[in-house]
């Protein structure tokens, strides 16, 4: 019997060996392990593929000429439909770094188109002609980081623990959006002055669910735990921060606005122009990176102007419905001036902010 073993342990030997052959030469087969990423890598990586950060875009690239929701526009070219077609050209991703912390500062450029359908004629709601006008922006957002392991693997160690709002535009002065305020039904507010500088803390992510329903806030510094429970506001560094949300114990994923699905929510946007005439300020929203097809387009309306002896400074004001399905969304706020969307020769002046929230 010892024998009958030692003749079928040959072949089982020379089998293996072939395997590891094979598997030695074969290329497909190796792979470099994810904790060799550096830091720099791994937090690019994380940046890139995180679903808050990047649900900016489905909402800032329209894909189309969109139907304005709200009250019409005074026509001089008759427009119809405004809407903008973007392209990443380009994305940078600069990281100070702490002993545990990291502070990156994500720059993106964009291509652009701006469409407008419109008609020819004031007596017709039938679109006879699209004007296409090229344009250049550019986007900024600050992100927190936080080491929050130490297993080796950069991926695992790492985490975004927080988001400034997205701020983009072209490069000129003549218009600006200064202020924007987020009001729920229950009257609680959250008021932002300079958007690269008020950051929504995303920390909850490292707690468990129930942690998280219980309105518990991590504290990852003075710019963090921004909840929608009183009035938070961020002031050229006055900061008012208190813990907590519009809804109780029911929590904020991440003190991100956590919305319910089908809720109202008002957003008054407080502007600077150059321009006599009224600003075409809009909202596109109820897109994600999943689903792209509830996307809205809705134009604020009017309420205040004053003049300050250089600008014109305008609040606009509209109430939103939030859609039903779930997920991190963007609220996109463009400003344009009037002539731009009105006459075909006038070169695209565009300032935007992006307010992320969550439907869940």
């Amino acid at each position: 019997m010892k024998v009958r073993r030692s003749y079928l342990a040959v072949p089982a030997a020379i089998l293996l060996f072939a395997l590891l052959f094979v598997g030695c030469n074969d290329n497909s087969l190796i792979t470099e392990p994810e904790s060799g990423l550096s830091v720099k890598a791994a937090l690019e990586k994380i940046t890139y593929e995180d679903e808050a950060v990047n649900s900016f875009e489905p909402n800032f690239n329209e894909e189309d000429a969109m139907n304005i929701l709200g009250s019409g526009l005074a026509k001089t070219i008759y427009p119809l439909r405004v809407g903008q077609v973007i392209h990443l050209v380009e994305r940078d991703l600069q990281i100070e770094y702490g002993a545990d912390t990291a502070l990156g500062t994500l720059t993106k450029r964009f291509e652009g188109e701006l469409l407008i359908l419109g008609a020819l004629q004031d007596s017709t709601n039938v679109p006879d002609t699209l004007v296409k006008k090229p344009f250049t922006t550019v986007m900024t957002r600050k992100i927190k980081y936080e080491r929050v392991d130490s297993t080796g693997d950069n991926l695992v160690d790492w985490k975004i623990i927080g988001m400034s709002l997205p701020e983009a535009g072209t490069s000129t002065d003549n218009i600006a959006i200064t202020k924007i305020t987020l009001t729920t039904l229950e009257g609680n507010s959250i008021t932002i002055t300079s958007p690269n500088d008020f950051f929504f803390d995303l920390g909850r992510r490292l707690m468990t669910g129930e942690q998280a329903m219980m309105g518990g806030n991590p504290g990852y510094g003075q710019n963090s735990g921004m909840g929608m429970h009183g009035n938070n506001q961020n002031n050229g560094g006055q900061h008012n921060y208190n813990n907590g949300n519009a809804y109780g114990n029911r929590g904020m994923y991440g003190m991100i606005p956590y919305i319910r699905k089908r809720e109202p929510i008002t957003i008054t946007v407080e502007v600077k122009s150059i321009y006599e005439e009224p600003d075409f300020v809009a909202v596109t929203h109820g897109a994600s990176i999943i689903n792209k097809g509830n996307r809205v387009k809705e134009r604020f309306e009017l309420i205040d102007t004053q003049f300050d002896g250089v600008y014109y400074i305008r609040t606009y004001e509209k109430t939103i419905i939030t859609n039903t399905m779930p997920g991190f969304m963007h609220a996109v706020v463009n400003m344009l001036p009037q002539g731009v969307i009105k006459d075909t020769d006038t070169p695209v002046e565009e300032k935007t902010w992006g307010i992320p929230y969550l439907i869940q």
